[in-house]
């Protein structure tokens, strides 16, 4: 009988939703520079960023793990993007976890990916981790035109259960775009959100359905916010010859 009842009200709860969500939709769409900001992301694009209409092959570096206790509420600044955040606890293993799930988004979206162990090899090079001369030499070894790297700045897992949570998941990153051709930054993003409800905040419905209508682990946040990222990159995968 319990069971039954919670069944009704879920149903009853989902189209109460859906039936919300066609009436506010239209009022949505009117509000573009809201729901952008909604979705969690900062986009900064150089001038040199129209260089790659086309891309072939990318490489993603683990990212740069960044946890900062200390003044948790004030604003810092990543140290890869110059790009300002509010810190907070890091997962130990949530930089390979962020780069994995890069990788992952970009190769739905039709990018060749060099192999992860290719580029853990290639990052074996003289200059400092992370910078322009570490991603152009590590982009000619492993024959990339783009190379992604970027910082986690916080990754703080929900506590809770999928339809409770007593902590929402909070999640923040940067990331970094650098061209191998030239060897300057070209695109920078950022995405940084903790889950709310869809009621608190409803200009971003569409985190809100990718989630699955539930409340987010970590890992999940962080696979919306690359693909929220990722529908504002300014570059399309080179057709290969077997796509005609």
């Amino acid at each position: 009988m319990f069971f039954a009842t919670c069944k009704h009200f879920q149903r009853k709860n989902f189209f109460a939703v859906t039936l919300l969500l066609l009436f506010i939709t239209p009022l949505l769409s009117s509000c573009a520079s809201s729901l952008r900001e909604a979705k969690g992301v900062t986009v900064i694009k150089q001038s040199a960023c129209c260089a790659h209409p086309n891309v072939a092959k990318v490489a993603v570096i683990d990212f740069f793990e960044l946890s900062a206790e200390h003044g948790k509420n004030e604003p810092h600044v990543c140290p890869i993007t110059g790009l300002n955040f509010i810190p907070g606890k890091v997962q130990k293993g949530a930089g390979e976890t962020v780069a994995a799930l890069f990788r992952q988004q970009l190769r739905k979206k039709g990018f060749i990916v060099s192999d992860p162990e290719q580029v853990q090899r290639a990052m074996e090079n003289k200059y400092e981790k992370y910078s322009e001369e570490f991603c152009l030499a590590l982009g000619r070894k492993v024959g990339a035109d783009l190379v992604f790297m970027g910082t986690v700045m916080r990754f703080e897992e929900m506590v809770g259960t999928k339809i409770g949570s007593e902590k929402p998941a909070s999640v923040s990153f940067s990331v970094a775009l650098v061209s191998v051709p030239s060897g300057k930054t070209i695109w920078k993003a950022k995405f940084e959100k903790t889950q709310k409800s869809f009621f608190d905040n409803m200009l971003d419905f569409e985190t809100f359905f990718k989630g699955g209508m539930v409340w987010q682990k970590a890992e999940k946040l962080a696979d919306i916010g690359i693909q929220n990222v990722l529908e504002r990159l300014p570059f399309k995968p080179a057709k290969r010859k077997s796509d005609g």
